[in-house]
């Protein structure tokens, strides 16, 4: 259910706001059987996404490996889809960890680093894929980004999110909230908050399971009444929203 702060709620909630039956819980195909953390990585990123990751990184390498000498154009070898989610991975585990802020000297320092962080990259190689990285084609990217700002990377987000939608049930209670990502590159959404710690960056809006945090959908860009709508009218998809007070 979601209220407004300023709504005072006396006396015993209406019959349609009672939920009683709203287990949360993942969605699974019916062939899957994962046995490791990459089967169910795989769910969200599927093979498809992580296919044209690889297509559009490796274009990048290439253009950089053309601009070397030629005893150096061994270092820059193509990428893989196993190397893609092992960064994804790598990139995961220092969330969880806390370390998304740190820089990657110390993340890769053997006396202080976490040790999962050498066992797929070494230091150079991580910043050299992210500083490779690509999600589309960079050739028409200046003209897609005329009509959509998000080019860069609409496509492989929007089939992500989709996934996070279509593999979970959430629960009775979800939650919006709002959340400043730190940024101070040139971007077309890239919003000043003053009383945010980062102040500059790109801001999003998550609805999420309030019991098990899982991101269900997200819009990113900056707040108008038609990206409000747009969050209320996701939150009746799901069919545990019985009443939406404004």
């Amino acid at each position: 259910m979601v209220y407004r702060a300023s709504r005072s709620i006396v006396g015993r909630p209406a019959a349609h706001n009672i939920i009683t039956s709203c287990t949360p819980e993942p969605i699974f195909p019916s062939s899957f059987s994962g046995d490791t953390h990459v089967d169910y990585l795989k769910l969200l990123l599927e093979h498809s996404m992580t296919k044209e990751i690889v297509e559009k990184t490796n274009a990048c390498i290439r253009i950089i490996r053309d601009h070397v000498k030629q005893h150096a154009k061994a270092t820059f070898k193509d990428t893989c889809e196993e190397e893609i989610l092992a960064l994804i991975g790598v990139l995961l585990l220092s969330g969880v960890k806390k370390d998304n802020h740190v820089a990657t000297e110390e993340m890769f320092k053997p006396t202080v680093g976490i040790p999962a962080y050498r066992l797929g990259f070494s230091e150079r190689g991580f910043c050299f894929l992210l500083r490779c990285i690509g999600f589309d084609d960079r050739a028409t990217g200046d003209e897609r980004q005329k009509e959509d700002p998000f080019a860069a990377v609409s496509q492989i987000w929007e089939v992500f999110i989709n996934n996070c939608d279509q593999r979970y049930y959430p629960g009775e209670n979800i939650t919006i909230d709002e959340q400043l990502l730190a940024f101070r590159g040139r971007c077309g959404f890239r919003m000043y908050i003053p009383n945010k710690p980062a102040k500059y960056g790109m801001k999003i809006m998550v609805i999420y399971d309030s019991k098990s945090s899982y991101m269900l959908n997200t819009i990113l860009g900056k707040e108008d009444k038609t990206t409000r709508c747009c969050c209320f009218r996701t939150l009746r998809d799901y069919g545990v929203v019985q009443a939406v007070f404004r």
